[in-house]
């Protein structure tokens, strides 16, 4: 009678716990977005000389920081494809060549405020960015793939109001209710309808590519 009973024990024991074990396995994690804050991060970009002009010697690297802007990151870590970028950079928000910058990555020459203003006038000038027309930068992603911990970012920037197709691996790191997100991309100038910026009869100028640099850091809302 005891052996009798213990199985019957068992037997309901196992159709209790059968009864729960769809909830079980149909619990997935939630998507989390997070805000990204500017106050935290770093976006910024890395404009170079060009060597072979004549007048090279007198031209500097530039690096431009990203201030004002917005941006969101959304991340399913059961389901890597369903992540999401948006980022919106003001022009008038990019400030250029300021020397905590210059010396973040490593160029020896500070400029003086003087010359930090007439570069960002170049720089939002009618045939580089064309700040009056095309106020904003924007990124917006298409698809994602990859791991928790590193994924892959397809999507569409757009730069001067055209917009070119990049993908950008991106390094996550979860912190509690936070997230930073590094990785670092390049593109052309061409790939957005202008030259790099030249002077002096082309004797002064700057290369073709452009180094974007993240490190951002969002809360989760």
């Amino acid at each position: 009678m005891m052996r009798s009973f213990i199985e019957r024990a068992a037997i309901l024991l196992a159709l209790t716990l059968s009864s729960y074990l769809p909830l079980v396995f149909t619990v997935h994690a939630e998507p989390h977005q997070y805000v990204l804050d500017p106050n935290k991060s770093k976006l910024y970009v890395q404009v170079f000389k060009d060597d072979s002009t004549l007048a090279a010697a007198l031209a500097h690297d530039h690096v431009v920081l990203a201030t004002g802007w917005q941006g969101k990151v959304v991340v399913d870590t059961e389901k890597l494809a369903a992540c999401a970028v948006e980022v919106t950079v003001p022009v008038s928000g990019l400030r250029a060549d300021l020397p905590k910058m210059r010396t973040l990555v490593g160029y020896k020459k500070m400029l003086s405020d003087s010359r930090q203003t007439t570069v960002g006038k170049h720089m939002r000038a009618k045939k580089q960015l064309d700040a009056n027309n095309f106020p904003q930068i924007t990124f917006r992603s298409q698809s994602c793939s990859g791991t928790k911990k590193e994924l892959l970012v397809n999507g569409e920037l757009t730069i001067r109001g055209k917009s070119k197709a990049v993908t950008i691996p991106l390094q996550i790191f979860h912190g509690n209710n936070s997230i930073r997100v590094k990785g670092t991309f390049t593109a052309q100038h061409s790939d957005f309808g202008f030259s790099p910026y030249s002077a002096f009869l082309g004797t002064v100028k700057n290369r073709q590519d452009i180094l974007f640099v993240i490190n951002v850091v969002g809360t989760a809302q």
